[in-house]
Order: structure tokens, then sequence, then C-alpha cells
């Protein structure tokens, strides 16, 4: 048998289907134009270049942020009818920022319940290779999901005598990763790596935004 024979055709090889997309159909009911879930549309991410080439990293960071809440609030996608590398982005961003200020606690304490950012913030903390922050971020969903008895498990595995304790700690171990090696840096330089990202005059941000928005069949009856 040749091996042209043993191949299977380009067109056969069928892509993985996102995690967001598979719950997303699952999730969304199609009762109304708020809850029909039409796949992926748009999978272009558009940064302005003023960010880009900014000294600050955080620059272009929020400006991802400002990207997704553009394609969500203005242009009336759902999460996972565009890339899911900006919600990645956006999670990482999310999750630096609540830790910042009130600790894994408090991180958990408003996204404990939401899958999509949990599930979001772990894959844009592994894409990004920002392996210390994503180990943190992993020990604390584990912690946190498990019964008290496996979560009393998990914290010896990780030399601490208690679940509290490797809480407590998280944020300690947190601060140090932050000081040594920034995430916010690291997200620049990943963000500038993807292809699907388009930088461009900041001017022309508006006319992306625009026609970003009219390739969306329910923005009509989502604005309504």
């Amino acid at each position: 048998m040749s091996l042209e024979a043993t191949e299977p055709p380009v067109e056969a090889i069928e892509q993985p289907v996102p995690w967001i997309v598979q719950h997303q159909r699952a999730q969304c009911s199609g009762a109304s134009a708020m809850t029909t879930f039409q796949g992926l549309i748009c999978d272009e991410i558009a940064l302005p270049q003023g960010a880009a080439e900014h000294p600050d990293p955080a620059h272009l960071v929020l400006a991802a942020d400002a990207w997704v809440d553009a394609l969500i609030y203005q242009a009336h996608f759902l999460p996972g009818e565009f890339a899911q590398e900006a919600l990645w982005s956006f999670y990482a961003r999310d999750y630096l920022t609540q830790v910042s200020a009130g600790g894994h606690e408090q991180y958990f304490a408003n996204r404990g319940g939401d899958e999509i950012a949990l599930r979001c913030a772990g894959a844009g903390l592994k894409s990004m290779l920002a392996d210390p922050h994503l180990e943190l971020f992993n020990l604390l969903v584990r912690l946190k999901r498990a019964k008290p008895a496996l979560a009393r498990k998990i914290a010896a595995e990780h030399d601490y005598r208690s679940a509290k304790a490797a809480l407590k700690d998280l944020d300690k171990r947190f601060a140090g990763i932050e000081e040594r090696e920034p995430l916010t840096a690291r997200h620049k330089t990943w963000l500038k790596s993807l292809r699907k990202v388009k930088i461009a005059p900041d001017a022309e941000m508006t006319g992306h935004l625009q026609r970003v928005a009219q390739t969306n069949p329910l923005f009509a009856r989502r604005k309504m």
C-alpha cells in the first residue's frame, strides 16, 4: 500500500472545536436573540498602534480588554462568537487585577461560579507560558472546588498544614512572582505574537469595530 493511499485527504481532517464553542452550544437555548449562539463569526483582534508601541505594556493589555468590551457591549457578540484568545487575554488580566487588589479569596468569590472566566483565565496563562502564575491559579481552583478532606490532602501535597494555610500563602507567592516576572510584560509580548492580532492606526479602530459589528447577523435584534 502506498503512502498516498494511507494519508487522509486534507478536507477530512477536522480542527478541534474550542471549549468555549462547545460550552455555548450547550448553554444557549436559542429562545431569544441574546440566547442564540451563532458559532465563531469574528476571528480577529484589532488593537491600536499607539498602545502597541507604548513603553508601558499595560496599555496594550488594556486595549485588548477594551476590544472585548466593545465586541460584547457595542457589537453585541456572545463569548465564543469572537476569537477565543481575546477572552483568554481578558480573563487572564482579570485574574491579575483582582488578585492584586484583594487576593485569591476575593477573586474566587467573584469568579468561582463563572466557568467561562475560570477556563479562559487558565487557558490564557497557559498560552502565555506564565507557568508560575498558572501553578497558583490551578492550585486555587483545586483547593476551592474540593471537598474539605480532599482540600486538606491537596494542601498537604504542596507542603501546607491546611487548605486555609495554602490559600493564605497563595497571595504571598503571587506577590513574589509579580515582583520577579510581571505578568503584564509577558502578556503584551504574547498578544503581539498572535497571528490573528491586527495592529491598526488609532484613528481606524472605530472603523474596524463598525466593520466587525456588521458581520453579526443578530446585531440589530440584540441591540434592541
